[in-house]
């Protein structure tokens, strides 16, 4: 146990986020907080897991993801977008290249160099749209990542030969053994680039099956099949991240992303900061700011952040957004809007999105209408031998946005797709450059490109660059009634007429297939990159198809070519080591920086930064707790290798120390978390709950940045900098309540938020036996006991123990408080309550604990002989203690993770991940299998609920729980009714506040427990305990690796295993009560309820459908389908949850009707497993008071015995916290006559 009486402590901790709930802490991954009104303060949020992987190359191979025919990924529409808009006059693009198609044959775009085929739908097990292909290419690899998979080539520009060394694999695959929804999820819409300026990748893609997360990994070294360091940032409490792009900067990694609440609607535009300097050296404690654009306006969206090429734009440049908007969407005009994204990682709170969140630039454009009339007709886009056309997305622009900086100037490169305004209706290329020369951006050209002479041919899904020359190249698919789409790339040089692509334009691949899917899903991107090595070479990938195909088999090509004018800029080697000045030792992970290019030292503390722009630099190593050293007037030669090495100086370390306290009215001390970064650094410590200090050791003479974050709900960070002076600094916080949310307990709105008087009481409930901490008892003012709070747990702060509350008391003076926990007997406590002052006071709850002798039982017996065996159960609690003893007939088998385990995949968009029926999984075929007998109705009864879906029955007593689904106007409680429909007026709460979900779903009945447990939609993918005793969940979950929150749930009492499934990816899962997954398959059924028989070892799946049968019945060994059934009673989509009785029969919710239906199964039994006939238990329930015991008499009837070798268990099911205890029990009948009876203890 950790010591308590004094929590002063400097340990540096893992960069968790909090989340402090009802007055009382929950540390967990950091959510965003609502954004003030016109959300112009930058949200400064911790990734909520960080690690370091194996190398990839030595990561065990995942299966291919799985995905249904006909699967895909969401591309949410932008509203600004959908209209109506009123009719406009028929108009020709303004400009609209008008070159012939003589003139456009000379001179002509250079011929491919490398070309190979890439990632395919094939390497995706099954199909999914649309690829979202994207790639990057570095100094000796191109990665590329399509959804869903990645695959690395070994590039040799020699003899332009590209080697695949990793993959294809799943996406997630690089996150395995990462834990949460990064690994278990492949959701899509990945982004791969290289960080030239520190020879490094950079991959992400979004997670958003519950919750939504960006998964965001950079690797170790250049070397992509080696180590990563990867992170999971909450990208925004309830708003999916659809269509994330990324740009490299200097000062960070940015990100775009189209918000979408709950995945459906409308949230705006996000836009996110990433901490990349401590990124690049695996630092936990990486920060994200982030930016909510709602409120500044609900039509912005569609955004791309810049993304670095070549020479790093001049020190401290903010990076810069960009969107297109029609002035049908946004007026007046049809324009482009800039913004400038300003980072201060010293101080975050000064930093800043645009001028108050609106643009920093309007620049008009060309007039210019959407692909078609967007939204309708979406799919304008035709193809040979079909009517199916494809999707041009024109309501944004297309990856990437391109910088690069020429000294004098610099320049973004971007496109977007437009209707040309011709007969032919054909779609085309609108791209820009934009120009800074110091005075801000213009548009220095713009042109729409289509190809040339009017041919039908449309020309969409667009990436266009620069390279370091300024010529400009733009690759694209090009599609027709009579072309297959096709990848092409067009360009010009930098001394071509203005607003013209005027180099004939090159076929990359030629189609030689249409896509079939209704989707019309293409793209939804496409990237071209230029090759770091050479500043020169342009590198493209982009979907085709080889043949016609109803089942999506597009393909991907990667390929290169050049303009011979562009000459690679001149470049050399920097080198050198850097070492401890006094000690000799080799300094690793020390930052080598020469202009915005940097490094890291490796252990033995050398360092190369090669192909360095050839010049002179100022070359600086840091380190921290070392004296910064810069080395100017370093000259960089081309084809050459420099030398630099650094004595680094240990600086001297300060001691800094202080308090947190309240700033609006109370001043009590505050228990906070403050995370300290520096360049090079971060460590997170906690204050002291009860006075609210501080102290930490940290270098002196450098600038600390301290986000300062109360532990209690309410509280507004703080991101001040500190610089430790030698050898102590004192340094004070004061935090400030929200006022606007006024929610920080001692305080109420009234005529402003206003301090109540009173003060805190803090410290922790432990059981009394164990000494643990009791997570979730209630501590009430037994004076006031609507002044309470529950106990949490505490994860991260070492020092302060589990069962940690904190408490506001409005009675000060020596005041009585209880703290409480069903199963425990209360604990009440005096304690002083300090005016606006902080009180501590700890509580030990009682309890009953049973130990049993023997634990198990083996007897060998006469095939006519009755023995009575002895069971002695003893109290050895501080609490009284009841128990009742039952049989399960067969000994607990050991239920192991033997697989097979099926691939995760998803069957609904994830805007509908959250539906009550299944009708929009995409395709549902179901299994075709015999008619068996059942399906009869017995009875039903309405419910009288809103919304009922899950039901358990308790199989001792034939009760009935039933749970109303609020999320569809119902309550969230479980009501239990008897047999026959009538409402005992028993409740339970399905909710717990801890572990925010959509809805709860399918139940079961635990008789071991004689708890019941809910499977849940949204959220964590957890089953939750609800107690009867308490009326509202235990606290106790079982979380195994699943994707998706899951609907139907059933329970093996043979083997405490449970089975689940949804039908969102169709898969049913087996798991143990610990959460291991001990095999999985999928089913492909809409699964919404389950029910196991373990008479039969039958497995029933309730399937929302409109089609096929309504229950199907699977063998519940090998999970074989054996046939089906339909229910008197359901109509399509009606089904929910499903239980079966002891009777056999099934139980099963129709959602819509709100009735219950009593179904016959077509079996007979099923309880059989709670009697044993030749065991009988005298007395079967007892009392004991703390020191009491009893002997319970087991009688063994060997002559009710079936066969030579009987197994039981005896389960002691209990009201003691500890949960029930199990004896096996075995009877032997031996083979020969005669024999001595023998039992072994």
């Amino acid at each position: 146990m950790k010591p308590k009486v004094h929590w002063k402590h400097l340990l540096s901790l893992p960069a968790l986020g909090i989340l402090a709930i009802g007055g009382v802490i929950s540390v967990r991954g950091q959510e965003p907080d609502p954004q003030p009104i016109g959300g112009l303060q930058p949200q400064v949020l911790f990734a909520e897991r960080f690690d370091q992987s194996p190398p990839l190359r030595e990561m065990a191979a995942l299966q291919p993801e799985a995905a249904p025919v006909g699967g895909e990924i969401p591309l949410l529409p932008l509203p600004k977008a959908a209209g109506p808009f009123p009719a406009e006059p028929s108009y020709v693009d303004p400009v609209l290249q008008q070159t012939s198609d003589e003139a456009m044959q000379q001179p002509s775009m250079p011929g491919a160099q490398f070309n190979f085929e890439g990632v395919s739908n094939a390497d995706n097990s099954s199909k999914v749209l649309p690829p979202d292909p994207n790639g990057d290419i570095g100094p000796n690899h191109y990665v590329q990542w399509v959804n869903l998979s990645m695959a690395i080539w070994e590039i040799d520009r020699a003899t332009q030969t590209a080697t695949l060394v990793y993959g294809p694999q799943p996406g997630n695959a690089v996150w395995a053994g990462f834990g949460g929804l990064c690994e278990t999820t492949n959701d899509g819409d990945p982004i791969v680039l290289y960080d030239h300026l520190a020879d490094r990748w950079l991959i992400s893609q979004f997670s958003i099956s519950s919750t939504y997360y960006e998964c965001v990994a950079v690797s170790k070294t250049g070397d992509p099949t080696g180590g990563w360091y990867r992170y999971a940032f909450r990208a925004n409490g309830n708003k999916m991240n659809d269509y994330p792009k990324f740009g490299v900067w200097p000062d960070a990694y940015y990100m775009t992303a189209n918000q979408f609440v709950n995945g459906s609607l409308w949230g705006g535009a996000g836009v996110w900061a990433f901490e990349r300097e401590k990124m690049l050296q695996g630092i936990r404690e990486a920060r994200m700011i982030y930016f909510d654009l709602y409120a500044a306006n609900p039509n912005f969206g569609g955004m791309l952040p810049a993304d670095l090429d070549g020479p790093p734009p001049p020190a401290g440049t903010p990076n810069y957004f960009a969107e297109i908007d029609d002035k049908k969407w946004l007026g007046p005009a049809d324009a482009l809007r800039i913004w400038e994204f300003y980072v201060d990682w010293a101080n975050p709170d000064n930093s800043s999105f645009g001028n108050n969140l609106q643009p920093n630039w309007i620049l008009n454009v060309a007039p210019f209408n959407p692909q078609c009339g967007y939204p309708e007709p979406k799919f304008c886009v035709p193809q040979p031998g079909t009517s199916q056309g494809l999707d041009a997305i024109s309501d944004r622009l297309m990856h990437r946005l391109q910088y690069r900086n020429f000294g004098s100037y610099s320049t973004l490169v971007t496109n977007h797709t437009v209707d040309i305004g011709d007969e032919a209706g054909r779609t085309g290329i609108r791209w820009y450059e934009l120009r800074n020369n110091g005075a801000g951006w213009s548009i220095f050209q713009q042109d729409t490109f289509a190809g040339g002479a009017p041919n039908g041919e449309h020309r969409w899904m667009a990436s266009a660059a620069m390279d370091g020359d300024g010529n400009i190249a733009i690759g694209y698919s090009v599609s027709s009634a009579t072309v297959y789409p096709s990848i092409r790339y067009a360009g010009r040089l930098k001394d071509d007429p203005l607003h013209t692509l005027p180099r004939a334009e090159a076929s990359l691949m030629e189609g030689k297939g249409s896509q079939l899917s209704q989707s019309g899903r293409w793209g939804d991107y496409s990237m071209l990159g230029v090759d770091p090595l050479d500043d020169c070479t342009f590198w493209y990938t982009q979907e085709y198809y080889a043949v016609t195909n109803q089942f999506s088999p597009w393909r991907t090509r990667i390929g290169s070519f050049s303009f011979p004018s562009c000459q690679t800029a001149p470049a050399g080697d920097l080198q050198g080591r850097v070492y401890d000045a006094a000690s000799q030792v080799a300094l690793g992970g020390a930052s080598i920086s020469a202009g915005t290019y940097n490094t890291l030292s490796a252990a033995d503390g050398t360092y190369q930064i090669a192909d360095l722009p050839a010049g002179t630099y100022t070359v600086t190593a840091s380190l921290y707790g070392y004296q910064t050293v810069s080395e100017p007037g370093i000259q960089i030669n081309n084809n050459a290798s420099t030398t630099q090495d650094f004595a680094l100086d240990r600086l001297p370390m300060a001691t800094v120390r202080g308090t947190v306290k309240d700033g609006s009215g109370h001043g009590w001390p505050l228990y906070a978390r403050l995370v300290i970064s520096a360049p090079g650094f971060a460590q997170t410590v906690f204050t002291d709950p009860e006075d609210g200090s501080y102290q930490v050791q940290l270098a002196g003479g450098v600038a600390h940045t301290f986000a300062v974050q109360a532990m209690l709900s309410g509280y507004l960070a703080r991101h001040p900098v500190v610089t430790p002076n030698i050898p102590e600094t004192v340094r004070d916080f004061t935090l400030l309540v929200n006022e606007t949310a006024c929610d920080a307990p001692g305080y109420q709105l009234a005529a402003g938020c206003l301090a109540i008087p009173g003060g805190l009481l803090v410290g922790n409930v432990y059981d009394a036996n164990s000494g643990a901490g009791i997570i979730g008892a209630t501590i009430a003012s037994d004076q006031r006991p609507e002044e309470a709070t529950q106990s949490q747990s505490n994860p991260e702060d070492p020092n302060v123990d589990d069962g940690f509350y904190i408490l506001f008391s409005s009675q000060t003076g020596m005041q009585p408080f209880t703290a409480s926990e069903a199963f425990y007997q209360d604990d009440m406590q005096q304690a002083e309550v300090i005016t606006d002052g902080v009180a501590l006071s700890d509580f030990h709850l009682p309890a009953g604990r049973l130990l049993i002798y023997p634990t198990t039982l083996s007897a060998t017996q006469a095939p006519t002989e009755t023995i009575t065996y002895t069971l002695l159960v003893t109290n050895t609690g501080g609490a009284p203690a009841s128990f009742s003893l039952s049989e399960v007939n067969v000994l607990a088998a050991a239920a192991a993770p033997n697989g097979p385990y099926a691939p995760a995949t998803r069957r609904v968009s994830p805007k509908r991940l959250n539906d009550l029926d299944a009708s929009a999984v995409y395709i549902y075929r179901p299994p075709e299998t015999k008619t068996l007998e059942g399906g009869d109705l017995l009875r039903s009864w309405h419910s009288g609920l809103s919304h009922p879906w899950g039901i358990a029955v308790n199989p001792l007593t034939g009760d009935l729980w039933v749970g109303d689904v609020s999320a569809a106007g119902g309550d969230d409680i479980a009501h239990r009714f008897t047999p026959a429909g009538q409402v005992t007026g028993d409740t339970l709460s399905l909710i717990d506040p801890q572990r925010p979900i959509i809805f709860p779903a399918d139940l079961v009945y635990d008789p071991f427990s004689a708890t019941l447990w809910q499977a849940n939609v949204g959220g964590e993918p957890c089953v939750v305990e609800i107690s009867p005793q308490l009326g509202r969940p235990s606290g106790q979950v079982i979380c195994p690796p699943i994707a998706h929150g899951q609907r139907g749930l059933a329970f093996n009492p043979y083997d405490s295993t449970f089975f689940s499934g949804s039908w969102t990816d169709g898969i049913l899962h087996q798991f143990n009560a610990a959460g291991s997954p001990l095999r999985s398959v999928n089913l492909a059924m809409n699964i919404s309820g389950l029910a196991f028989n373990p008479d039969t070892g039958h497995l029933f799946v309730l399937s929302n459908a409109d089609q096929g049968f309504d229950v199907y019945v699977l063998d519940g060994e090998s999970l074989t389908i054996l046939g089906g059934f339909d229910v008197s009673g359901l109509e399509d989509f009606q089904q929910a949850g499903m239980e079966i009785d002891c009777q056999g029969h099934l139980w099963i919710i129709n959602q819509v009707s709100g009735e219950v239906l009593e179904v016959d199964s077509g079996e007979r039994s099923a309880c059989a497993w709670a009697d044993v006939p030749w065991l009988e238990i005298s007395p079967s329930a007892g009392n004991l008071a703390p020191g009491e015991w009893l002997s319970i008499n087991l009688v063994l009837d060997a002559s009710l015995a079936n066969g030579l070798s009987n197994t039981a268990q005896v389960v002691l099911v209990n009201d003691t916290p500890y949960g029930s205890i199990t004896i096996p029990i075995s009877l032997l009948l031996p083979e020969a006559k005669s024999f001595i009876p023998f039992i072994s203890r």
